[in-house]
């Protein structure tokens, strides 16, 4: 498996992982990405500001996700718990894998990528959130050295004010 930095010629893969996701989610009754969440332009700004990614299999995208050192406004505020470092952050979003993948341990070559790739296995904090009833993603993280760190909700998008399950690792 191949994981790179997506371009503008990886949008209609992509956008049709998010629209499989989508399906997934609402036949395991997880009301995630229900309302058109990640828009187009979404996407597009992830593309345009280097933080999409893709995973390719024999030249076929399998997998999408966003690392992003913006912090995201829906961090500043964590009921049920807390966020173990108030710095700097990568954050992980939008985590796709292809309905025909699962189960082969993709979701945690991305994050290995992340760790070992972009931030080139250097002392750095990361973050992520998932849906409540998003068990899935929730083991993933887990299973990958993630802390549950409590709730958040999120700060804008269509779901805004919805709560989401937040995790954080610190890598040293």
């Amino acid at each position: 498996m191949n994981i790179r930095q997506a371009t503008e010629q990886d949008f209609s893969a992509i956008r049709a992982l998010y629209d499989q996701a989508r399906v997934f989610f609402r036949e395991n009754g997880i009301n995630q990405w229900q309302k058109g969440y990640p828009e187009d332009e979404i996407l597009y700004g992830d593309i345009a500001g280097g933080t999409s990614y893709v995973a390719l299999e024999r030249g076929k995208v399998v997998a999408a996700f966003v690392a992003t050192p913006q912090k995201d406004p829906s961090y500043e505020t964590i009921a049920d718990g807390w966020w173990r470092l108030d710095q700097d952050y990568i954050a992980i979003h939008r985590v796709a894998v292809d309905n025909a993948c699962k189960g082969r341990g993709i979701g945690s070559q991305l994050i290995a990528y992340v760790e070992h790739e972009i931030i080139g296995g250097k002392p750095c904090y990361l973050k992520a959130d998932t849906h409540i009833d998003n068990h899935p993603m929730q083991r993933l993280l887990q299973k990958n050295g993630f802390r549950r760190a409590g709730v958040i909700r999120l700060a804008c998008g269509s779901d805004r004010g919805a709560k989401r399950v937040a995790f954080d690792k610190i890598i040293k």
